[in-house]
């Protein structure tokens, strides 16, 4: 919603659907997110406890700005990694089971792009903007935004790509 905000040219139906959301709950992408997020979010700390980092994780609701009360956000998990706290959010594209993030980066559809790094999260996606408008709202300085995907056949291991973002306060 972050992104609709700060793109709208049509007010009244951003007011729509802020005020009338159409209700995705049950489609099967958003289950097949909600089911597995927890299993995302196990492989995260499991990924940085092989790292030596020590690590842990808090569930969280709606966080409200404190000097804006009409801005809030509800991030999927608060996070200390060896000591600092951010965030952690956490995607399981239905669309993509099977397939590595790099992989699915051919999709120019895809949230991420191929960098010379690996798998990036596109700074005009709007999970770029929501994961912006998290730290704005949350005050934290960054965001372990996490791609959690199937292995490829049962038994396989997940597929699992981190990238560390920080909060842009230009953006």
């Amino acid at each position: 919603m972050f992104k609709r905000i700060c793109r709208c040219t049509k007010p009244d139906s951003l007011l729509k659907a802020l005020l009338y959301p159409w209700d995705r709950a049950t489609s099967e992408a958003i289950v097949y997110g909600r089911q597995h997020e927890a299993d995302a979010v196990a492989a995260y700390v499991k990924l940085l406890q092989a790292r030596d980092s020590s690590v842990a994780v808090q569930e969280t609701g709606l966080r409200v700005h404190c000097q804006y009360p009409f801005l809030a956000a509800s991030p999927d998990i608060i996070v200390v990694v060896d000591g600092k706290e951010g965030l952690l959010e956490v995607k399981c594209p239905f669309s993509k089971k099977g397939m590595t993030c790099e992989d699915a980066c051919s999709d120019r559809n895809f949230c991420c792009r191929l960098t010379e790094k690996g798998a990036e999260l596109k700074r005009d996606h709007a999970y770029f903007y929501q994961v912006q408008g998290q730290m704005a709202v949350t005050g934290y300085n960054w965001c372990d935004f996490v791609i959690w995907t199937e292995g490829n056949a049962p038994g396989d291991p997940p597929h699992l790509h981190v990238e560390r973002i920080e909060f842009c306060e230009k953006f």
